[in-house]
């Protein structure tokens, strides 16, 4: 017989230092016709050592923005990309994006 393990918690992340941050990100991209878009407005999260997070939204929300950002493929208009406190300025070997 199984045995059922109850949810647990998420510990404490505030002590511990974000393997990801980003901090006021925001990206902005021009049309050919010269018409402005938002992509990303004004983002702010932390990704915990061990965190998994997903993704997700409606085609044009955003999603492949800020994958990008945290790739170092592209650089935010505002804010800052940090990787174990470092700022992300363009690809390297601790981050990975896999397109579809």
């Amino acid at each position: 017989m199984s045995q059922t393990r109850a949810l647990q918690v998420v510990s404490d992340t505030e002590s511990v230092s974000p393997k990801l941050s980003l901090r006021g990100v925001s990206k902005t991209y021009r049309q050919a016709s010269g018409e402005e878009v938002s992509a990303l407005v004004d983002v702010t999260l932390d990704v915990a050592p061990g965190e998994f997070l997903c993704v997700i939204g409606p085609s044009g929300c955003g999603k492949s923005s800020l994958l990008n950002l945290v790739a170092g493929l592209d650089r935010p208009d505002d804010g800052e990309v940090l990787m174990d406190g470092r700022p992300v300025t363009g690809p390297g070997p601790n981050r990975a994006l896999l397109f579809q």
